[in-house]
């Protein structure tokens, strides 16, 4: 694959693994930080986004937020600043669909294709390698991206055009979060009545009918808040052209204001431990 070059914007806390992981890969990897300190063993750091597009056959863009991924195409030293004719795009963050239609869009104009293709199981899928891709897009562009998206998860999956793989990714979030918040709201409430062992609880919990995904892995530190609140916020945004009220989204955006349910989701079960 040394003729192929994939390139990576933000070497984040997830963009800096996946990049180990395409280099392990024995693919050509180059990448774009602001930081200009981060770097990365066995990847090339390019000046900026528009010298990363010159040098790579398919950019992923992984940065956290509408704004970011918008920044990063735009301006003459941005993605789009040079030629990008058969060029492929790929936006890894959890953006709102309409932000991946301007995107899309801008892209087209130049010769470019877009995909979309986030990823879920965070930080620690992203180190092991095991993420799971949600790709949406045109099926050619796709397949000649496909051995990238390998390289770095466990399972991969396309979705269908344009758009299909963030409706899928919010479609997990928006069941994830959810789940998670319903979680702590049933453990702080046994949890005040209850005098007995919490983990012998937590056991006969996990063997009952309730038991979930997101209960299994409560035994870990818990999540970071600033996520939760962009990921139903995209929910609650999509709802609006909607015709049906989404309850549960509202419930895990109300829960956003309770003191405790956001020390449980950030210090997970062993905070619930040491509660009286």
């Amino acid at each position: 694959m040394s003729n192929f070059c994939v390139g990576v914007v933000g070497i984040g806390r997830m963009g800096k693994p996946i990049t180990r992981h395409l280099s392990r890969a024995r693919f050509d990897v180059c990448f774009y930080d602001v930081n200009p300190k981060a770097r990365v063993i066995g990847a090339q750091r390019m000046n900026s986004c528009k010298e990363l597009t010159a040098r790579a056959d398919v950019i992923l863009v992984i940065v956290g937020t509408d704004s970011q991924v918008k920044d990063c195409f735009t301006g003459k030293e941005g993605l789009l600043g040079g030629p990008a004719s058969g060029k492929i795009f790929v936006i890894i963050g959890t953006i709102h669909p309409r932000t991946l239609k301007a995107v899309r869009t801008a892209v087209k104009g130049k010769g470019g294709k877009v995909l979309d293709a986030p990823v879920v199981w965070g930080e620690k899928g992203a180190e092991k390698g095991q993420l799971v891709s949600y790709v949406g897009g045109d099926r050619d562009s796709f397949e000649k991206s496909k051995k990238i998206f390998s390289a770095y998860s466990k399972g991969v999956f396309y979705l269908g055009p344009s758009g299909s793989g963030l409706i899928a990714k919010t479609a997990n979030n928006h069941l994830m979060w959810t789940c998670r918040f319903a979680n702590f709201e049933v453990l702080l409430l046994a949890r005040h009545y209850y005098r007995g062992d919490l983990r012998t609880l937590y056991r006969a919990l996990l063997a009952g009918t309730g038991s979930n995904r997101c209960l299994e892995r409560l035994s870990g530190v818990g999540g970071d808040i600033p996520w939760v609140d962009k990921d139903i916020g995209i929910v609650l945004n999509m709802s609006r052209h909607k015709s049906f009220q989404p309850l549960f989204a509202r419930a895990v955006k109300r829960s956003l204001k309770n003191r405790k349910l956001i020390e449980f989701n950030q210090k997970g079960l062993k905070w619930l431990e040491r509660r009286n």
